[in-house]
């Protein structure tokens, strides 16, 4: 249950609080595992030297903005906490990837558009509140409502030895 730090005796390495050295030895996981395939796959992802992951918050097992934009779905979360608590028992830390789309759209394009990855709960035609992302990124609502986000994970896993790292 130690938690990453930056050292303090050098700042260009990482430690554990407990003084260990860590460093880091992992993957972007970008497409989660099936729900009923994560113990399997956090146990290889041990059994092979993985001690790092990257994973993004809006993949679809565990998404907590999902329905509605500003509603965050505590049922979801028990997915990301369940796999949280297999990567602490295993030693392996996890980086957040809290957003990742670059467009707000009304409708995702059909075909999709290649490196997109366009988000549509938080457009104003699906109940959202913004037109696009740049209203997302500059209205005081836009920054409430990444802060509020912000909040409701730090709330959730800002004591979890298994986070490593916000992005």
């Amino acid at each position: 249950d130690e938690f990453v730090r930056v050292s303090p005796r050098d700042p260009r390495y990482f430690e554990l609080t407990n003084g260990r050295p860590y460093i880091p030895v992992g993957f972007n996981l970008v497409g989660p595992p099936a729900a009923d395939d994560v113990e399997r796959v956090v146990d290889a992802m041990a059994d092979h030297g993985v001690n790092y992951c990257r994973i993004w918050l809006d993949q679809p097992l565990w998404s907590v903005e999902h329905e509605r934009s500003g509603e965050y779905d505590v049922e979801k979360a028990r997915q990301l906490d369940r796999f949280l608590g297999l990567c602490r028992r295993r030693g392996i830390r996890v980086k957040m990837c809290i957003e990742w789309f670059r467009s707000i759209v009304a409708e995702r394009p059909n075909p999709p558009v290649k490196g997109s990855f366009p988000k549509t709960i938080h457009h104003v035609a699906n109940g959202g509140f913004y037109q696009d992302m740049k209203d997302f990124l500059n209205s005081e609502r836009g920054r409430a409502h990444f802060k509020g986000k912000l909040k409701w994970y730090a709330d959730r896993y800002g004591d979890e030895p298994a986070v490593f790292a916000w992005e």
